[in-house]
This record gives C-alpha cells, sequence and structure tokens, in this order.
C-alpha cells in the first residue's frame, strides 16, 4: 500500500511538473490533541497557564510514509520542497501553543498565531507579479 501511494503520488507530481513548477510543502505536525481545548483546561484545572507541545520525532514517524514519497516526487520530477518544521519544532519541540496562545484550532490546522510562525517560510520562493 505504501509503494503504490508513493508511486501514484510521485507519477501526480511528475505529471504536473511538465508544465508548472512544483512546490511541495512538508505535512505540519499533528498535536495529540485539541490545544485550545487542552489550554482551556489547563487554566481552569491549574489556575494558569503553560505551553503545550509535542516531540518532534512523534511527527516524524507519523509522517515517514508521505515524507519518503514527498523526497522521491522532489528527486524524481525537480519539485522544491517546503519544510515547516524549522518554523513549527525548534528543538526538537512541536509547539501547540506559544506564550499561552493556540497556535491550532483543533488538533492539526493552524489558526492565524501558528501561521505567523510561518513567516520566512516561503522567503526566496514566491516573487513579486
Amino acid at each position: 500500500m505504501e509503494s503504490e501511494f508513493s508511486r501514484e503520488y510521485v507519477n501526480t507530481v511528475c505529471e504536473i511538473s511538465e508544465n508548472h513548477p512544483v512546490y511541495i510543502v512538508r505535512p505540519i505536525p499533528e498535536m495529540p490533541f485539541s490545544i485550545y481545548k487542552g489550554l482551556s483546561l489547563k487554566a481552569r484545572l491549574f489556575q494558569g497557564t503553560s505551553d503545550i507541545s509535542s516531540p518532534l520525532e512523534h511527527h516524524e514517524k507519523r509522517t515517514k510514509v508521505a515524507n519518503l514519497a514527498i523526497d522521491a516526487a522532489a528527486e524524481k520530477c525537480k519539485a522544491q520542497i517546503i519544510d515547516p518544521i524549522p518554523y513549527l519544532c525548534p528543538n526538537g519541540q512541536c509547539m501547540g501553543s506559544k506564550d499561552g496562545e493556540s497556535l491550532y484550532y483543533d488538533d492539526n490546522h493552524l489558526v492565524d498565531h501558528g501561521n505567523v510562525q510561518l513567516k520566512g517560510l516561503f522567503k526566496g520562493i514566491l516573487r513579486p507579479l
């Protein structure tokens, strides 16, 4: 199943890249639970705030198959990889919140505060029209 996924992914990327430049964004880290709800619960139970994070190694394990397919497509099809991990997972921890504010709407969709962490991700890639 994994090899079929990878093969079809690479074929699709290569087909697109025949006529267009292709940029692939690696997966955004998924948190183990809803960060917004987790922060609310922490505040109610412990009368304070602290940030929530998840180990980078959990994200790497969860996205291994997808990242192998992305790497294969980038190599074979001349696609460019855009990696959000340096922005969201400093020091081996993927941030679910920062300064007590959730970066996620739930466990895998960034809110505006999360998107702000990606500032600079596309620098040097997108050109003004």
